[in-house]
């Protein structure tokens, strides 16, 4: 998962900027056995298959299927495909963001380069319960 995680870190780096990938400060947690973890704030990468493809310089993506990439400290990388249906088209943009989170507080999503017997599940917290974006930049 490392050599992966470089990998795409590594492309990335110098794909970013040309693609309309969208990076918001979101609330995090992880699905655990009694229910979910705590809640971490972090930036997460909003991206299409087709962006995600482009950026890796592969086929391995669904390019209709839309993804969140959440990055840690260590350098590690989860892959999450978003689970949830809302309108977006071939680049994942601000108002792609703005529609995912529209009727929903958070989604869900299957991260899908674990190395787990059983795909770990994510929830991303875009708004809170009173409609304001967790990220300040939307909140316009």
């Amino acid at each position: 998962m490392t050599k992966i995680a470089l990998t795409i870190l590594f492309a990335l780096s110098f794909v970013l900027p040309s693609y309309a990938i969208v990076r918001r400060i979101c609330k995090v947690q992880y699905a655990t056995s009694y229910g979910w973890s705590q809640e971490y704030t972090m930036e997460v990468t909003f991206m299409t298959g087709t962006e995600l493809n482009n950026a890796t310089h592969s086929y391995s993506y669904d390019p209709y299927k839309k993804f969140c990439l959440l990055w840690f400290s260590n350098g590690g990388v989860a892959i999450n495909e978003i689970q949830d249906y809302f309108l977006c088209g071939s680049e994942f943009d601000d108002d792609a963001f703005r529609n995912l989170f529209f009727f929903r507080s958070n989604i869900r999503c299957t991260q899908i380069n674990s190395t787990e017997d059983e795909a770990p599940m994510w929830k991303i917290t875009g708004k809170t319960f009173v409609g304001d974006f967790v990220d300040p930049r939307e909140n316009k």
